[in-house]
């Protein structure tokens, strides 16, 4: 296999950014730390798993596409506490792929070279720094790291009517999130411009204090990088 090709950038003391174009390999890298953090089935959530037992069960699943495995079609970005992928490795009982071996690679520069704390860093993974994800994957990010903003995101989340959240959080499931991450998710959406996906047009109101409340905690180095790019 062929070197992927990427660039890892320390965005705060305990946030990084992995850019990869190749969409492919950007999904495999994270595909096995990624649903052992959040995977809504229970035989990988958590677990140890064959990457071809995955990749059958997803292909499979009704959930998704018929005998097609789609997941870096259907899964654009990725966010993820890095002490999970440790976790993760350290329970691999299964032959590890060449993208397990990258991703074990990523996460001992973040740890060894970058001197990141394992309790409190966290990497997100986008295509590049133009990608329409790339906000959406930092409120993540921010959520974990900033104490503050998870507590001003959970207040605004409690002035939601009941409605809405719980059809934001139905949908969410349906889309293949796990329950333990659904407020993160719910934030995620409404404070970058993505609540209209969903709950459709005339929604994007809803989600103006999220936008303004991430706005106050989005990292200076972020807005310099995506100024000199």
């Amino acid at each position: 296999m062929q070197p992927i090709k990427h660039k890892l950038t320390k965005l705060t003391k305990n946030i990084f950014i992995l850019q990869i174009k190749d969409q492919w390999d950007l999904a495999m890298t994270f595909l096995r730390a990624q649903e052992y953090y959040e995977s809504g089935n229970p035989k990988f959530k958590g677990k140890s798993f064959d990457i071809w037992d995955y990749m059958k069960w997803y292909a499979t699943s009704k959930d998704y596409s018929s005998n097609t495995f789609s997941y870096p079609s259907d899964w654009a970005a990725f966010n993820i506490p890095v002490k999970v992928i440790d976790s993760c490795y350290n329970k691999l009982k299964s032959d590890p792929t060449p993208y397990d071996d990258f991703m074990k690679s990523l996460l001992d520069q973040i740890l060894k070279k970058h001197g990141a704390d394992l309790s409190k860093a966290y990497i997100i993974g986008v295509n590049d720094l133009a990608d329409p994800s790339l906000l959406h994957e930092i409120s993540h990010a921010i959520w974990y790291t900033e104490p503050q903003y998870k507590k001003q995101s959970n207040e605004l989340l409690t002035q939601l009517p009941v409605d809405v959240l719980e059809m934001s959080s139905s949908l969410l499931l349906k889309k293949g999130y796990a329950k333990p991450v659904l407020l993160d998710e719910v934030t995620a959406y409404f404070s970058t411009g993505d609540v209209s996906l969903l709950l459709g047009t005339g929604s994007d109101e809803l989600g103006e204090p999220f936008k303004a409340n991430l706005d106050k905690f989005i990292p200076k180095k972020l807005h310099d990088l995506l100024r000199d790019k």
